[in-house]
């Protein structure tokens, strides 16, 4: 598979999420319903991440407990772990003390988490995996459709929908990054770059995806902690949770990757 044709996948599984956000637009229903859908799409994706961060790192610890490698790639990896985790939740703490943008800090996190995505399909895609690669990008653009609602859901009550250029920053910040890791995974696996340096940029781009992940989160589970509704509150943190495991579930399932 050519570096052009990696590059075409990863952009249908990016920007497909500009349909779910756009589908998004037109739904009318509760704030806090739809905020804490968002917010069960979020836990999911901070578990995803923090997983993806730590198998890498777990690998390098079993290798060194059997004395199969030194400490050096177990410290690297802790740090370029660590160092995501203050990245990703320092940059968009900083962030926020000059705007409150809701949607757009979902639109960055979303974003970080498909870099991490990204790398993954290059990785595939680089080593000619090309029924692996396919699939992995069906199983996206199903993940996205529902994330790009998660993005959008701040707009549920509002008075006016947004505009179609607002909503089009948006998706493009959650979705270009998809494009962004499918390349740079590629030319890890075509430059013959190691294992190691492989793990380690893996790591460290998961790191912070999940920061940023974190951040929203705690943005979005403050704000409906005060707004009643508490049975409502749980069932849609829940079901949004549920949705996004299930198609995570039929993804590997589909690849048994």
């Amino acid at each position: 598979m050519s570096e052009a044709q990696a590059i075409l996948l990863g952009a249908i599984a990016g920007l497909t999420i500009l349909l779910g956000i756009a589908l998004a637009r037109y739904l009318r229903g509760s704030q806090v319903l739809m905020n804490s859908l968002a917010s069960g799409v979020l836990v999911y994706l901070l578990g995803d991440m923090l997983a993806r961060a730590f198998l890498p790192l777990n690998s390098a610890l079993l290798r060194k407990f059997d004395n199969l490698d030194g400490s050096g790639p177990v410290v690297w990896m802790t740090v370029a772990f660590i160092g995501g985790l203050v990245v990703g939740y320092g940059g968009l703490t900083a962030y926020s003390a000059l705007s409150s943008n809701l949607p757009l800090l979902l639109a960055v996190g979303v974003g970080l988490h498909n870099l991490a995505e990204g790398l993954a399909l290059g990785h595939v895609a680089g080593n000619d995996w090309v029924s692996i690669s396919v699939v992995l990008v069906i199983g996206y653009v199903v993940q996205n459709l529902v994330v790009g609602g998660a993005i959008a859901a701040p707009f549920a009550e509002a008075e006016q929908r947004p505009r179609w250029s607002y909503l089009l920053v948006l998706g493009l910040v959650a979705g270009i990054p998809t494009i962004i890791g499918t390349a740079v995974g590629w030319q890890l696996v075509d430059a013959a770059s190691t294992d190691e340096g492989r793990d380690i940029t893996s790591t460290a781009v998961a790191a912070v995806a999940a920061g940023a992940i974190l951040f929203v989160l705690i943005q979005l589970l403050s704000s409906l902690a005060t707004a009643g509704r508490r049975t409502t509150r749980h069932l849609g943190l829940l079901a949004g949770l549920a949705v996004v495991l299930l198609t995570e579930v039929l993804l590997i399932g589909a690849t048994g990757a």
